[in-house]
């Protein structure tokens, strides 16, 4: 559940850089209707729905290829993994709901990510837009002036604590004190690269 939690994660971040490097590409599409008087909040929407078909789509074919996963994983590990198990007696068990749940919320989350992704875009001048430049604005910070600065080191105080907390932990309880240990030191390493990026923009 920890690793699964993780590739989610990575898996969103992922589509919302990729649909975003779309959008970039189509720069002066979006700047002609901006000009030309669509409102953003309409544009926005068209690029919305747009995804929400792409998402459809992938999440369809996703789910199809997530249960062939599965099944080829089971079998791993009743076969050549057996040791790492030591019981054979393992079935993918699949219905129609579980399989609806995963179709919808895998659709509802990737759609968000879209939206998210798509509102900063729409916002920028025509004039930026028709020319190709859409840069994300920045307000560059010193290392000291960082609003992310106590929330870097409470994540980290927290990884240590739980870190040596977890030590005298065992089964579920060690592995859960693990991944969020883990889950506070990237948080906290992606929010100091983020200051250190926007450092390099001064």
């Amino acid at each position: 559940l920890g690793f699964s939690g993780f590739l989610i994660a990575s898996a969103i971040m992922l589509i919302v850089l990729l649909f975003q490097l779309g959008i970039e590409n189509r720069g002066r599409e979006i700047g002609t209707l901006a000009a030309s008087g669509v409102p953003s909040r309409t544009i926005g929407r068209l690029l919305g729905w747009e995804g929400f078909i792409v998402t459809i789509a992938g999440a369809t074919v996703g789910s199809g290829l997530a249960i062939g996963y599965a099944w080829r994983m089971i079998t791993g590990l009743k076969t050549i993994w057996l040791d790492a198990i030591a019981t054979p007696f393992i079935d993918l068990h699949l219905t129609f709901k579980s399989f609806l749940v995963g179709w919808l919320v895998s659709i509802a989350v990737t759609w968000m990510a879209i939206t998210w992704s798509v509102r900063k875009f729409v916002r920028q001048p025509p004039r930026r837009l028709l020319a190709g430049k859409l840069e994300t604005t920045f307000h560059p910070a010193g290392p000291n002036r960082s609003p992310w600065r106590w929330a870097k080191l409470l994540l980290l105080a927290g990884a240590l604590v739980l870190g040596f907390w977890g030590r005298d932990l065992h089964g579920e309880a060690q592995a859960g004190t693990f991944f969020a240990a883990g889950a506070a030191v990237l948080v906290a390493l992606l929010l100091h690269t983020r200051d250190f990026l926007q450092r390099l923009s001064l």
